[in-house]
């Protein structure tokens, strides 16, 4: 899962153009999956109702405050991607 505004993405390791780490994704799962693809899915009813929706866990059944952590780690990175010139 990543966070795009539909040219940048954020993920683990910060920004890049979303072409890019799709691009990226897709041949490094390809190397040992063939013929692997995903599908773009924009989220628009809120982080609960995905989970809830998708089986997934909400952040409220993880231990400690997953937001926490989640802040923490984003303070890492500049809050927008690179200014290109």
């Amino acid at each position: 899962m990543i966070a795009s505004d539909g040219e940048w993405a954020f993920d683990h390791s910060g920004w890049t153009r979303e072409a890019e780490l799709l691009d990226t994704t897709r041949a490094a799962v390809r190397r040992t999956m063939p013929g692997w693809d995903c599908d773009r899915l924009v989220i628009t009813d809120g982080l609960d109702a995905f989970c809830e929706a998708n089986r997934h866990r909400k952040p409220s059944r993880y231990p400690d405050s997953p937001w926490q952590r989640a802040f923490d780690y984003l303070a890492r990175f500049p809050p927008q991607p690179p200014v290109e010139h």
